[in-house]
């Protein structure tokens, strides 16, 4: 939410609907949530995801306080590294439109400095923006597999959903802006 208000104001300067925008965005999230709670209703999606029952037990308050330490360091810590790599990426030899593609896969807050001052027209900008707002580059998956180290989500399932919605959600951009 934080990218797309940035997006938003400081690098399309309010220049295009933010109601169009966030549509854009969140309509794919939300054609998902649907089918989801589709499945959910109808197939035995409860009981064909057996798990373990857990075992409650109290934590300490100062296990907590460490805990949530923890995850904000390891998210500060990815964000720093993900920049650093987007640095060390611009002094590569690499071709231009290269060099931004990795920066957009790897880092969401570069790639929209960089794709927002480029010069070319606003509708392949909003689109292009759009579709790294949706992905959140591999930065905000390393965050996230950080967070829930302990669950059983697969990271590159997670991957792969990210990339749907970064590419429905700029076919949608497509057809709302130009």
């Amino acid at each position: 939410m934080f990218s797309a208000g940035y997006t938003l104001t400081l690098i399309l300067h309010g220049k295009i609907s933010a109601l169009r925008f966030f549509f854009c965005l969140y309509f794919p999230v939300m054609c998902y949530l649907i089918y989801l709670v589709f499945l959910f209703f109808t197939s035995d999606f409860l009981h064909t995801h057996h798990s373990s029952p857990t075992i409650a037990h109290k934590k300490s308050a100062d296990q907590v306080i460490f805990d949530s330490l923890h995850s904000i360091f390891m998210i500060g810590i990815c964000i720093m590294i993900f920049s650093i790599a987007v640095s060390l990426l611009e002094i590569l030899p690499l071709p231009f439109y290269l060099k931004r593609g990795l920066t957009a896969v790897l880092e969401i807050t570069n790639a929209i400095s960089h794709f927002g001052s480029s010069h070319i027209s606003i509708g392949r900008k909003v689109i292009l923006l759009c579709m790294i707002t949706s992905f959140g580059g591999l930065s905000a998956a390393v965050q996230t597999l950080s967070v829930y180290k302990k669950s059983r989500l697969s990271f590159w399932k997670y991957l792969l959903i990210r990339s749907l919605f970064s590419v429905s959600s700029g076919l949608l951009a497509y057809l709302v802006f130009i």
